[in-house]
């Protein structure tokens, strides 16, 4: 018996223990809320892409304050793509106006909800200055959104169509036997009109909800006090950021002209300071428009030390200078990489490239250009016995004019084995020894001169 009553208190005090055991809180859901107010542009992708990787990383849900008439079609199709590629639930919330470019970026994300006074629709594409655009050019744009739209909104009944209506006004949109636009109109719908269900089961035709405002949408969509609201803003760097990118290519290009010339020329001066000047800028450009650290900065910096190397101190040593080359050009492929968070890297193709390779080829053009309006305009004291391109200027000097005296002494910059620097009368000269090889330091007298360096002997 007292076996019996021990078991029937240990049942009751276990029962009475979980009873009293505190529920562990529910997480809440951190939502970032992204305004997309105004005109669609540039500055307004850059925020967007920021604001969802962070949340990528945070494992958080977006809603996108919505109030716009419309704007850019690129930037549109890169905010479109960069929705795509967030992982986590997006919500965009119409509040008043989703109009042209607006409609497309909502039907990207996963749900929209309307404001009672919201209006989403009139998605026909124009021209920049507003104007319609040849027949012809429609068709074509026509096709190619719908086609995108279709790879955004696999999965929902309506939406596809709904878009389509929006923006062809060929189509005539019929559904379940009624006729919500007829041909020659573009469709636009209120929140009514958008939470109007069809089909069976039923399902409203665009909308998930209607709320008052952000916080009434969250507190329906997450239940009071189950979520964290964060705002995001666009930024004063953001903003710079969108006038550095549309130069990227400029400063890529006279960045590096102007640090090949400083490095062949003695001393440190203006190309040096411009040269640094414009790549920080362009690295800089890229790290505030979300697309990249400051690893590529890193890597560009080691592969101008290891050029710096080659040039002054290892020339002839082919692997620094391969090395540096590869360090270089792999920084301005990688800064212009748009990475995600747990992005996977097993297919890998050249579109993830093509801005980075457009920027480079851009860059060559200003530096060609560079090169030839240094030519033109620049004392040829300043470019004649520097520049790769020197033999093929026109009026090119001899080599009597370019180079010290024959018998003028100065001292071994960098090992000649056979060819190297020398410096004489405070200039830096390229070199070859007439014989065998000559360390650093070593004194030196110009013994005759070919077409593009002295040649020397070891001084008495």
């Amino acid at each position: 018996m007292k076996k019996i009553v021990c078991l029937f208190f240990a049942v009751f005090l276990t029962f009475a223990a979980v009873a009293e055991t505190p529920e562990a809180p529910a997480q809440k859901t951190r939502v970032h809320i992204i305004p997309v107010k105004g005109e669609i542009h540039t500055a307004q992708f850059y925020i967007l892409r920021r604001a969802l990787k962070e949340a990528e990383r945070e494992q958080a849900a977006v809603v996108l304050d919505m109030d716009t008439p419309g704007g850019a079609l690129d930037s549109t199709l890169e905010m479109m793509e960069a929705l795509d590629n967030f992982s986590g639930l997006t919500i965009t919330f119409v509040d008043k106006e989703a109009v042209s470019a607006g409609s497309y970026i909502a039907v990207a994300t996963n749900e929209i909800w309307f404001a009672p006074k919201g209006v989403m629709g009139a998605a026909e594409a124009v021209s920049a200055t507003g104007e319609s655009i040849p027949e012809s050019m429609k068709r074509k744009l026509n096709s190619f959104l719908s086609a995108k739209v279709r790879s955004f909104t696999e999965g929902t009944r309506y939406r596809a169509e709904v878009q389509r209506a929006m923006m062809d006004s060929d189509f005539e949109l019929e559904i379940d036997g009624t006729v919500l636009k007829k041909k020659g109109e573009l469709l636009s719908l209120t929140a009514t009109e958008a939470m109007k269900e069809y089909g069976e089961p039923p399902q409203s035709v665009l909308a998930a909800g209607v709320a008052d405002n952000v916080d009434d949408l969250l507190q329906k969509r997450f239940g009071p006090g189950n979520y964290e609201r964060h705002d995001f803003q666009l930024t004063g760097a953001e903003q710079v950021a969108v006038w550095l990118k549309m130069i990227a290519p400029l400063l890529l290009g006279i960045g590096v002209l102007s640090l090949y010339i400083e490095f062949k020329t003695p001393g440190f001066g203006i190309f040096g300071v411009v040269g640094i000047v414009c790549l920080s800028l362009f690295f800089l450009s890229n790290v505030l428009a979300g697309l990249a650290g400051y690893e590529p900065l890193l890597v560009f910096l080691l592969g101008v030390v290891l050029l710096a190397l080659e040039l002054y101190f290892l020339q002839g040593f082919l692997v620094s200078g391969i090395t540096a080359l590869l360090l270089i050009v792999g920084a301005v492929l990688w800064s212009g990489l748009d990475i995600w968070p747990q992005q996977d890297f097993k297919n890998i193709s050249w579109d993830w490239f093509l801005p980075s390779l457009l920027t480079m080829l851009y860059a060559a053009l200003v530096m060609g250009a560079g090169v030839l309006l240094i030519a033109k305009f620049l004392p040829k004291r300043v470019y004649v016995g520097t520049l790769v391109l020197d033999k093929a200027l026109k009026d090119e000097p001899t080599p009597e004019e370019k180079f010290p005296a024959i018998g003028s002494r100065g001292a071994v910059l960098t090992a000649l084995r056979p060819e190297g620097e020398v410096q004489i009368e405070g200039r830096r000269y390229p070199a070859r020894a007439r014989i065998g090889e000559l360390e650093k330091g070593d004194p030196v007298e110009i013994v005759a001169h070919d077409a593009f360096a002295v040649v020397v002997k070891k001084a008495d």
